[in-house]
C-alpha cells in the first residue's frame, strides 16, 4: 500500500488492525501451543543432532536487521526480532543519522525499517537520507548551494526513490494511539524494524507521578509492540552526562534505569573530546612506552553496554561520513572484496558485450 492510501486510511480512521498477517501476533501464538503442549525431555544425542543440523544447513532469513556495521553485527546479532535496543547518545553525537543509515541500508536488502520521530520534522529525515544516498555535501544542501553535478545525482537518487513507508511524524499524538497505528501499518505492510526517536520526547495520554514513571510506562508500551509483534526494534534515549563522566554508560540514560534493565541490548554513541589512554606500560628493559589511545579524540563509537545474547563490554569504531553528515556502511573486509571482484566482472563482461555489438 502507497504512503497516501495509508494516511487516507489513517485520517478516516479504517486502517485494519485485523490484516493478511494476521491480528495474532507471532509470539502470543507460539506462547500459547506452549502452554497446552506436554513437556518434552532431549536427551544429549537429540540436543547435539539438532545443533549440527542448524550449523551445517543454509542460514534463513529470520527477519533480522543489519547495524550497518559488520563489527556491531558479530558482536550483537543485528537487530533481531523481538529484541529491543536501547540507544542513547549525547546531543547532536547522531543518533537520528545512525538510524538513518541504518534503516537505508536495510531497505536496500528488501527490508522495511519504520521510524517514528517525536522530534524532528520529515524534511530533517528527508535531507539526511538524500545527502547519504546521492552522497553530496550536507553543508551545500542545507544552504541550497548544491554544485551541477551534485543536483543531477539528487535527481537520480529522487527517480528511484522506493514507495514503502519509512517515517511517522509522532506530532503530539500519545503513545497509546501510536501503537495502535503503527501495529496496524506494521502487520499491513509487513514492516521489519520500527525505532523510536526519541524516548524523551514522546507523550503519554495517562497520568503519571513524575517523569521517571511517564518514561517507564512510555518505554513499556513501545517495547510492547515490539516483542508482541516480533519485530525488531530501537528506542533512542538522551543520556546525561555529569562532570565526572569520562565514560558514558547504561546508567547514564536518562531519567529511568527501568528503560535499560528492561532491553536485550544497549548501545551508547560516544565521541570524546580528547584522547583516552590506557596507563601507559613498560617494556622489557623498563622503558615506559607511547601510551596507547582506547579512544580517539573526534572519533564517534557505540559501547555495547548490554548485550543479552553475545560479548559485552566491546566498543566499535563507527565511520562517519562528513561530507554528506552521516554513517557509511561498514561491510566485513573480505565481502567488500567479493563485491568489488564481482563489480569487476560486471563491467568486464559489459564491455566484452559492447564490443561484441
Amino acid at each position: 500500500m502507497k504512503a497516501p492510501d495509508l494516511n487516507d486510511k489513517l485520517l478516516a480512521g479504517t486502517l485494519p488492525a485485523d490484516t493478511k498477517q494476521g491480528a495474532v501476533p507471532m509470539n502470543a501464538r507460539a506462547k500459547e501451543a506452549d502452554e497446552r503442549a506436554p513437556s518434552r525431555v532431549y536427551s544429549v544425542k537429540e540436543l547435539l543432532e539438532d545443533a549440527a543440523q542448524r550449523a551445517t544447513s543454509k542460514r534463513e532469513d529470520d527477519g533480522s536487521c543489519t547495524t550497518g556495521h559488520f563489527e556491531l553485527d558479530e558482536i550483537t546479532g543485528g537487530f533481531v526480532p523481538g529484541f529491543v535496543w536501547v540507544f542513547g547518545a549525547d546531543t547532536s553525537w547522531g543518533k537520528s543519522s545512525l538510524f538513518i543509515s541504518a534503516a537505508d541500508e536495510n531497505i536496500k536488502r528488501g527490508k522495511r525499517v519504520l521510524i517514528v520521530s517525536a522530534e524532528d520534522p520529515p524534511s530533517l529525515y528527508g535531507d539526511r537520507l538524500l545527502a547519504r544516498r546521492a552522497k553530496v555535501s550536507a553543508s551545500r544542501l542545507r544552504k541550497r548551494q548544491l554544485e551541477e553535478d551534485e543536483i543531477k545525482r539528487v535527481r537520480e537518487v529522487q527517480a528511484h526513490g522506493e514507495d514503502v513507508p519509512v517515517y511517522i511524524q509522532a506530532g503530539n499524538k500519545p503513545i497509546e494511539t501510536l501503537a495502535k497505528e503503527i501495529t496496524a501499518i506494521m502487520r499491513l505492510e509487513g514492516i521489519n524494524m520500527v525505532v523510536f526517536d526519541y524516548l524523551q520526547e514522546f507523550r503519554s495520554s495517562g497520568r503519571h507521578q513524575d517523569e521517571r514513571t511517564r518514561f517507564k510506562h512510555t518505554s513499556a508500551v513501545m517495547r510492547d509492540l515490539i516483542r508482541s509483534n516480533n519485530r525488531c526494534g530501537a528506542i533512542l534515549s538522551q543520556l546525561t552526562i555529569g562532570s565526572d563522566t569520562k565514560i558514558p554508560n547504561k546508567h547514564n540514560i536518562r531519567e529511568s534505569r527501568d528503560v535499560s534493565n528492561a532491553a536485550e541490548v544497549i548501545g551508547i554513541g560516544f565521541s570524546p573530546d580528547a584522547d583516552i589512554t590506557k596507563p601507559p606500560e613498560r617494556d622489557v628493559n623498563g622503558r615506559q612506552l607511547q601510551p596507547e589511545p582506547i579512544f580517539k579524540a573526534g572519533s564517534k563509537y557505540i559501547l555495547i553496554d548490554k548485550n543479552k545474547n553475545g560479548a559485552n563490554g566491546r566498543k566499535v569504531e563507527m565511520r562517519w561520513n562528513e561530507h554528506s553528515a552521516c554513517f557509511d556502511t561498514v561491510k566485513d573486509p573480505e565481502q567488500e572484496r567479493l563485491d568489488r571482484q564481482s563489480e569487476e566482472w560486471d563491467n568486464l563482461i559489459g564491455a566484452e558485450y559492447d564490443d561484441f555489438r
